[in-house]
């Protein structure tokens, strides 16, 4: 029954689905504990590209 089968699927949706957040600028870094804090995040990735740039180091990936 379609019906039933969409309402089991919409009931257990948030279960499935994950959320994932992305540091992309330097002004982030000064708020990781904040960020990481709130409630629901499931994974953090870092946007390299846009993060060096913010940092004037585009590319630069090496850099220390």
């Amino acid at each position: 029954n379609f019906t039933t089968d969409m309402k089991e699927y919409m009931d257990g949706i948030n279960d499935r689905v994950l959320v994932w957040i992305q540091i992309e600028d330097i002004a982030a870094l000064d708020q990781l504990d904040e960020i990481f804090s709130v409630p629901g995040i499931d994974g953090v990735l870092v946007g390299p590209a846009d993060l060096s740039l913010s940092m004037g180091k585009l590319f630069q990936f090496d850099h220390p």
